[in-house]
C-alpha cells in the first residue's frame, strides 16, 4: 500500500471513529470530495484536510435535529 493510500485510510478510519459513522459511508463521501477537489487543484497538499472538513460538514447536515 502506498504512503498516500495509507494516509487516506487513516483519515477515513479516524473520521469513522469520531463520527460513529460506518467506514464505507465515510470512504464514499471522502473519495467523492477528493475527486471534486482534485479536479481544480493546482496544489494537492491540503486536499485531505479540506476533504475531511467537508465530510464532517456533510455528516452534521445529515444528522437529525433535536
Amino acid at each position: 500500500m502506498t504512503l498516500r493510500r495509507q494516509a487516506n485510510t487513516d483519515v477515513i478510519e479516524d473520521l469513522a471513529r469520531r463520527t460513529a459513522a460506518p467506514v464505507e459511508l465515510i470512504k464514499d463521501l471522502y473519495d467523492d470530495e477528493v475527486t471534486k477537489l482534485r479536479a481544480n487543484a493546482t496544489v494537492e497538499n491540503y486536499i485531505p484536510v479540506i476533504a475531511s472538513q467537508r465530510v464532517r460538514r456533510t455528516l452534521r447536515a445529515r444528522r437529525p435535529r433535536r
